[in-house]
C-alpha cells in the first residue's frame, strides 16, 4: 500500500493524527479535519484518540485492525518492531503510537506530520521511540468517499504581516518570542517577566506554534493579561 505526500490546504497546525489519515488516504487536510470533526463532535481538533481515528478512517474507507505489540511485556523501539514485523509492512500500512505520537508505516516508506511526505524508514525520525499500539490498515474495496463536506478555506493573509505586528507588539511589551527552536518551523512565544513571576501564564505548558497568525493571537493573550493586571499591581500612597 503506497503511502501519499501529505497535502496540508490548512493555514493551522498539522497534528499528527489527520496526518496520519492523510497520508494513508491522499486526501487533504481539509476532507480530514471535517470527517475528524464530525466523529469527534468537537470544533477544534488536535490530538485524537485510536478509536476517534478508527472511525474517521472507516467513513474514509479504511479500516484499521489493531495489531497485538507485546505491551505486556518491554516496550521495543520502532526500528526493532519494523524489522521483527516486516511481513505486517509488506501487505499494507501500518498505523503506530509511539510515545503519544502517530507516526505511519508501509513496507519500507515511513511518514509522519514532520516529514509530510514519504521517506525510507531507515532515515525516519523517532525510530527509536517505543511503540505503545499499532494498526494494520485495510482499504474497503470500491469504496469512494463522498464529496468533501466543506470548500477549502480561503488562504490568509501573508505570513509577513502577522510576524512584523507579532514582533513589534512582542518587543513593546516585554514578550519573548523566538523562531527555529526547537524545530525550523516552529516559534516560541513566552510570557513577558512580570506574568511569569505572578504564575499568571494561560499558555503554560504549551508555548509553541507553528504559524504567524497563531504567534500573534498568543502575543496579544500577553497583552491582555498584562492590561488587566495593572490596575492591582498600582501601590498608591
Amino acid at each position: 500500500m503506497k503511502l501519499h505526500p501529505i497535502k496540508h490546504d490548512l493555514k493551522t497546525v498539522l497534528w499528527c493524527g489527520p496526518g496520519a489519515l492523510a497520508t494513508i488516504t491522499g486526501l487533504p487536510t481539509s476532507y480530514i479535519m471535517a470527517t475528524l470533526r464530525h466523529v469527534t463532535g468537537r470544533k477544534t481538533v488536535k490530538g485524537v484518540y485510536p478509536s476517534e481515528l478508527r472511525k474517521a478512517g472507516e467513513l474514509l474507507g479504511f479500516r484499521f485492525f489493531e495489531v497485538d505489540t507485546g505491551y505486556r511485556g518491554p516496550r521495543r523501539s520502532l526500528a526493532r518492531w519494523t524489522a521483527e514485523n516486516s511481513h505486517l509492512l509488506k501487505a499494507g500500512a501500518v498505523v503506530f503510537n509511539v510515545s503519544h505520537h502517530y507516526v505511519t508505516v508501509s513496507g519500507r516508506m515511513f511518514n509522519d506530520n514532520w516529514t509530510k511526505t514519504p521517506v525510507p524508514l531507515k532515515k525516519a525520525p523517532r525510530r527509536r521511540a517505543k511503540v505503545r499500539g499499532a494498526w494494520h490498515v485495510v482499504p474497503v474495496p470500491g469504496f469512494v468517499p463522498a464529496p468533501l463536506p466543506v470548500p477549502p478555506p480561503a488562504l490568509q493573509p501573508s505570513g509577513p504581516n502577522y510576524r512584523a505586528k507579532a514582533q513589534r507588539l512582542a518587543r513593546a511589551h516585554g514578550i519573548d518570542v523566538t523562531v527555529g527552536d526547537p524545530s525550523p518551523d516552529c516559534i516560541g512565544v513566552w510570557p513577558p517577566p512580570a506574568l511569569d513571576h505572578d504564575g499568571k501564564d494561560r499558555h503554560e505548558g504549551d508555548h509553541y506554534v507553528y504559524d504567524w497568525a497563531e504567534a500573534l493571537g498568543r502575543v496579544e493573550d500577553y497583552v491582555k493579561d498584562l492590561t488587566n493586571r495593572l490596575p492591582y499591581d498600582i501601590v498608591t500612597a
